[in-house]
């Protein structure tokens, strides 16, 4: 499968529709480009990590409010920072 979104002229490519949800969620925290695929990939690292049923919606807007704190995490931590601060 190969899901292409564009946004702002760019062509973006992905394989999930995952990523295209979390890169839609960057978009509207108005993340720009070299930190939007940069939050994309984190995102989706620590979703398929996580071993709950993580609200990917509520998460992606959790780590882009907090972007500048977590980008330099491990997604273990990110993920333990979330839960602890969200439930």
């Amino acid at each position: 499968m190969n899901i292409q979104v564009t946004h702002d002229g760019k062509t973006y490519n992905f394989e999930n529709g995952s990523e295209a949800f979390i890169f839609d969620i960057g978009t509207c925290h108005e993340m720009r480009d070299n930190q939007l695929i940069a939050f994309v990939s984190l995102v989706h690292e620590c979703y398929l990590k996580d071993e709950s049923d993580i609200p990917l919606g509520k998460f992606s807007d959790y780590v882009a409010m907090n972007w500048d704190r977590l980008k330099d995490l491990s997604p273990r931590t990110i993920l333990c920072d979330f839960y602890n601060n969200n439930f």
